[in-house]
C-alpha cells in the first residue's frame, strides 16, 4: 500500500452545518501540518501529515467530495521566488508551487473529532527551501451533484458552511546529491523518485548503497504500515497475510542470501524475506537515516511473516523502549496485541513491572 501521491486529482469537500456556523465569524475547524523529514535530496519526498479538527461545540456534516472543487481545500506547497523559481520554471519539469486536495473521512464530525488525519507524499523536485500548508477557502455558494440524478445543482450559503482556515506553515529544504547519490541524479534526473517504479528497480539493482535506494526501500515498506492499525495488522497475522506483493522488492545481488528460498512458502513468505533483507542492508548502510526507526518497525512486522516470532517480539520489544514516541506506542500496542490474541507467547513473569 502506498501513501496518496499529490500531483494531480482535485477534489474536496462542501460542509453542511447549522445556520449558527453561517453565521459565526469564526471557523469551527482547527487544521495543523506536520512534515517528516524536514530536508530531504533533491526530487526525494517528504510526508506532510494533515490533521483538521472539529474545536466547535456543535457537531458538523461534510457531504462526499463533488467534482471540481480542489481549489477550495487542499495543501499548497511554495517554492520562494528567492530560491530558485526561475530554474523551477524554465521547463526542467519542476513546479513553483502547487495545490493538491485534502480527503476528508469521516462525514459526521462530532465537538472534538477529527475529521481527517491522512499522510500525503509530496515530491520536492527543485533544490530550495518550500513551505507546506493546508488551506481551505469554501465560498458562499458551490455546485454540486444531486445525489439521486447526478445533474448539478447551486447549494448557497444557508445550506454550506463557507469562509476560509488555515494550518501553519511548515518549511522543508531539498538539497542537491552528493556523491554517490548525485551519480543517482545524473542518471535519472527527476525522474528518479518513487513515481517510476521502473527507475526505482534500476536503482536499487545499479546504486543499492545509495540515500535514494534506501528511501525507496521505505517508500515500498513504511507507507502501507503507517495507515496499518493494529487491528489490520492482527487480522493479517491471523491470515498469514503480509499483504507486500514479492515484486515490491527486487531479489537482486545485494540481498542473493535471501533469495535462495523463493518459490518456497505463500507469496506473502517471499515478500517479507525480501523486506527483511532490504531493511537489513539499508541500516547496515544508513543507521541514522531520518526514517530508521520506521524501518525497523516494519522489519519486526516483517519477521513474523518470515517465520521469526521470537525475532519480531525481540524487536517490537525493543522499539516500544527506544523508538520515536510515534514507532514506539505502534510497538507497543502491536506487541500487547498480539499477545492479547495468542499469536506470540505471554509477557515473561515481572518483565512488565516497573523498576
Amino acid at each position: 500500500m502506498r501513501t496518496t501521491r499529490i500531483v494531480r486529482t482535485l477534489m474536496c469537500f462542501a460542509i453542511a452545518t447549522s445556520a449558527v456556523y453561517v453565521a459565526a465569524q469564526s471557523s469551527p475547524w482547527e487544521a495543523t501540518v506536520t512534515v517528516e523529514p524536514t530536508e530531504v535530496l533533491q526530487s526525494s519526498f517528504v510526508y506532510a501529515t494533515v490533521k483538521v479538527r472539529n474545536v466547535s461545540d456543535q457537531s458538523i456534516t461534510i457531504p462526499a467530495p463533488f467534482g471540481h472543487c480542489g481549489r477550495y481545500c487542499g495543501l499548497h506547497v511554495t517554492l520562494p521566488p528567492t530560491d530558485g523559481e526561475e530554474k523551477c520554471t524554465s521547463g526542467l519539469g519542476c513546479w513553483a508551487s502547487y495545490w493538491s486536495p485534502v480527503y476528508m473521512s469521516k462525514t459526521e464530525v462530532a465537538p472534538g473529532e477529527v475529521a481527517t488525519d491522512q499522510t500525503y507524499s509530496i515530491q520536492l523536485r527543485c533544490a530550495g527551501s518550500y513551505t507546506v500548508s493546508f488551506r481551505c477557502d469554501v465560498p458562499s455558494s458551490v455546485t454540486e451533484p444531486e445525489a439521486s440524478s447526478g445533474t448539478k445543482r447551486l447549494v448557497s450559503n444557508e445550506e454550506v458552511w463557507h469562509g476560509s482556515f488555515a494550518s501553519n506553515e511548515v518549511e522543508v529544504r531539498a538539497v542537491e546529491p552528493e556523491g554517490l547519490d548525485a551519480e543517482v541524479y545524473k542518471a535519472f534526473g527527476h525522474y528518479v523518485g518513487p513515481l517510476s517504479p521502473t527507475n526505482q528497480l534500476q536503482v536499487l539493482k545499479r546504486f543499492p548503497t545509495s540515500t535514494y535506494a534506501a528511501e525507496f526501500v521505505y517508500e515500498m515498506s513504511w507507507p502501507g504500515m503507517r495507515s496499518h492499525s493494529v487491528e489490520k495488522a492482527i487480522a493479517a497475522m491471523k491470515a498469514k497475510a503480509m499483504g507486500f506483493r514479492p515484486t515490491d522488492l527486487p531479489c537482486t545481488e545485494t540481498i542473493a542470501p535471501a533469495c535462495r528460498n523463493i518459490g518456497v512458502g505463500p507469496a506473502g513468505t517471499e515478500a517479507a524475506r525480501r523486506n527483511v533483507a532490504w531493511i537489513d542492508f539499508v541500516l547496515q548502510h544508513h543507521p541514522s537515516i531520518w526514517c530508521a526507526d520506521q524501518l525497523r518497525y516494519t522489519r519486526a512486522f516483517a519477521a513474523y511473516f518470515a517465520g521469526d516470532e521470537a525475532d519480531c517480539v525481540s524487536r517490537l520489544e525493543t522499539l516500544s523502549k527506544t523508538a520515536s514516541p510515534e514507532v514506539a506506542a505502534r510497538a507497543g500496542d502491536l506487541l500487547e496485541a498480539m499477545r492479547a490474541e495468542g499469536l506470540v507467547g505471554p509477557e515473561p513473569e515481572g518483565q512488565g513491572d516497573d523498576q
